[in-house]
């Protein structure tokens, strides 16, 4: 997506300085190009929709701190707010996938996806040890 996004602010800067492609009518060059804009912001705005989870278990407090490209937001647990965690198997592109949810009494989080259902699994046994 990234790569798209260059390219696209590349090819802006192109069409800009020479006025246009000189392949259609300006009308339609500016349509399209206006086209691949919109996909390309609604493709980034859903990349970056997606937070970095981490997770931090100390003896008396859990810090989850949940990071988005322009926010950041901490949330401090007690032991006692975390209601399970558990797998969820989801089906994405790449196929079978698996996510591990805290569970808490207001909101769940994602704290790792992964394919390799053993990893989370561990994972899971890690953090229920701690808690």
């Amino acid at each position: 997506m990234t790569f798209w996004m260059i390219f696209l602010c590349l090819m802006t800067y192109v069409f800009i300085r020479d006025q246009g492609f000189r392949q259609f009518h300006i009308q339609w060059e500016i349509t399209i190009l206006a086209g691949f804009w919109v996909f390309g912001l609604a493709g980034f705005t859903s990349l970056f929709s997606i937070p970095i989870t981490i997770l931090e278990i100390s003896n008396e407090k859990i810090n989850l701190t949940e990071i988005w490209i322009l926010k950041k937001e901490i949330h401090q647990l007690k032991k006692s707010d975390i209601k399970d965690i558990y797998i969820k198997t989801i089906l994405d592109s790449d196929g079978d996938s698996f996510e591990l949810i805290l569970q808490t009494h207001k909101k769940d989080f994602s704290v790792q996806q992964s394919s390799d259902l053993k990893e989370i699994e561990e994972l899971q046994k890690k953090i229920a040890h701690l808690l």
